[in-house]
């Protein structure tokens, strides 16, 4: 059996949290943290405001936009972190299957653009993955990504057929 840390409060007491026995830590909760349903509303009320000010956000920004100035690596960081945690890729795969396609759509010519690179939010990059097994296909452009859900050309069809049938996972590169 595990032996129970000694709070430092009082430490003939039993450990509670935050290195307090539970009376401390009860009267430390009570004081910092909002005792009644009303008042923690109010404190999330508070903060949606707070977000919604566009002063707020405006300055939000700014200070996000010096952090990603100041440190570039952050960028990346957080690049490989969505990655990891949606599709089970790291950067450098995302890399390598973006040089394997030439820089273009898996399905069409049209030339993709790499990540953080896209002039609006209709030209970004899809990463095409099966949700049912995490396989990642291939990198599309927002057309292709759409009509793989969508209606389908009969052209379109043969190629998203083709797209679709074969054995490629960019987790393996």
């Amino acid at each position: 059996m595990r032996k129970r840390r000694a709070p430092d409060c009082h430490p003939e007491r039993k450990h509670f949290g935050h290195g307090l026995c539970d009376k401390c830590y009860n009267k430390w909760r009570r004081a910092t943290k909002p005792r009644t349903l009303e008042e923690k509303w109010k404190e999330r009320l508070a903060a949606r405001k707070r977000r919604a000010n566009p002063d707020y956000r405006e300055a939000w920004n700014k200070r996000r936009r010096e952090l990603n100035a100041a440190n570039p690596s952050i960028k990346r960081k957080r690049k490989h972190d969505y990655l990891k945690w949606r599709y089970n890729i790291t950067i450098e795969q995302w890399d390598r299957m973006f040089a394997l396609q030439g820089g273009k759509c898996a399905l069409c010519p049209k030339k993709l653009y790499s990540w953080g690179e896209a002039p609006s939010i209709t030209e970004m990059t899809h990463i095409d993955h099966d949700h049912k097994t995490g396989r990642v296909r291939g990198l599309l452009c927002s057309s292709c990504n759409w009509h793989l859900v969508r209606d389908l050309y009969p052209m379109k069809a043969f190629l998203i057929c083709r797209y679709l049938m074969r054995d490629f996972d960019a987790r393996s590169l």
